[in-house]
């Protein structure tokens, strides 16, 4: 069994999502299970049933690998950095007020919109990765 907090601790390493530590606990373990829901749904190559879990203990069922942990955070980070891209109000909370007013609105756009787009190719990379190295297992 795999706690959700295993993907949980791996997205908030990857994005420094500051965010958590001032949510109370309850609001921050369902955006977190909202963006992980989100990034099983893009996670398509998987081997192991990731819907096979109990949302009460928090857990799923099989021992997922360090590789499926990794993959899921990484889609949850695309899926975090695409809040911003789609919300400006969120884009001024997430740049310092000096920050906010030193770009233009479009070159923040235009590089959160970037990020958005390393963080999704990030994810798929390694799905492919995972994906190869799962089927030339497979071959023999």
């Amino acid at each position: 069994m795999t706690p959700y907090t295993d993907i949980f601790n791996k997205f908030n390493i990857a994005c420094q999502f500051y965010d958590l530590d001032t949510m109370v606990t309850a609001k921050a373990e369902d955006f977190l299970i909202k963006l992980m829901d989100d990034a099983i749904i893009n996670f398509r190559s998987t081997k192991v049933n990731l819907t096979d879990r109990d949302d009460t203990s928090k857990t799923f069922t099989n021992d997922l690998s360090p590789i499926v942990k990794k993959i899921i955070a990484e889609y949850m980070i695309y899926g975090w950095t695409e809040r911003y891209v789609n919300d400006q109000d969120m884009l001024k909370q997430f740049l310092s007020t000096n920050a906010f007013k030193m770009f233009s609105p479009a070159n923040q756009l235009k590089e959160l919109r970037a990020v958005n787009n390393r963080a999704f190719s990030k994810a798929q990379n390694l799905e492919t990765q995972y994906s190869i190295a799962n089927n030339i297992g497979n071959l023999g």
